[in-house]
C-alpha cells in the first residue's frame, strides 16, 4: 500500500457516492474519564465514550444522480444514513450518521458550494486493503486495585 493522493478519495451516502466534493474531514475521539488520588502526582485517564463528527464540501449539482439530494433529503426528514469516506476503493471509515447542518454559498464570482456537517450515530469502523490490517474493536478485561 503506497501513499493516498486526494484523486482516489470519495463520500458515499448509504452507498452511492456524492458527485463534486472535493473535501471530506472526520474527527474520531475518546472522551477521558480523569482520575485523581492523594499522594499521586500524576493524573490518571481511563477511555470511555468514543464519538465522531465529519464535514464535506463540494460544489451544489443537486441532480437526482449526484447524491447531494440525498444529503438534503436526510436533512429535512432526520434520517440516519451510512456514510462512507474513501481513501481509495478499498480503504474506507463507515458509519451511521445525520445530517447536522448544510451551508450553502453562491458567490457571483464562483460556482455555488456546499458544505454539510455531519453527527455519527454509532460505531465509525475501518475497513483496509487486503493484507492490512484494520482496526477491530477489542474488549480488554482490565481490574483496577482499590486506590489506585
Amino acid at each position: 500500500m503506497g501513499i493516498f493522493t486526494g484523486v482516489t478519495g470519495k463520500i458515499a451516502i448509504n452507498g452511492n457516492d456524492v458527485a463534486y466534493m472535493s473535501t471530506w474531514s472526520f474527527d474520531a475521539t475518546t472522551e477521558m474519564i480523569i482520575r485523581q488520588h492523594f499522594g499521586e502526582r500524576w493524573t490518571r485517564r481511563i477511555p470511555s465514550i468514543k464519538d465522531w463528527t465529519a464535514s464535506a464540501d463540494g460544489s451544489v449539482e443537486l441532480s437526482v444522480e449526484s447524491g447531494q439530494a440525498d444529503i438534503i433529503a436526510a436533512w429535512f426528514n432526520d434520517t440516519e444514513i451510512v456514510v462512507t469516506f474513501y481513501l481509495d476503493d478499498d480503504t474506507f471509515f463507515r458509519g451511521p450518521a445525520f445530517i447536522q447542518s448544510q451551508n450553502f454559498n453562491n458567490d457571483a464570482g464562483d460556482a455555488p458550494e456546499l458544505s454539510i456537517s455531519i453527527e455519527g450515530n454509532g460505531a465509525l469502523t475501518y475497513v483496509g486493503p487486503a493484507g492490512a490490517m484494520p482496526l477491530a474493536a477489542t474488549t480488554a478485561a482490565t481490574t483496577t486495585k482499590k486506590g489506585e
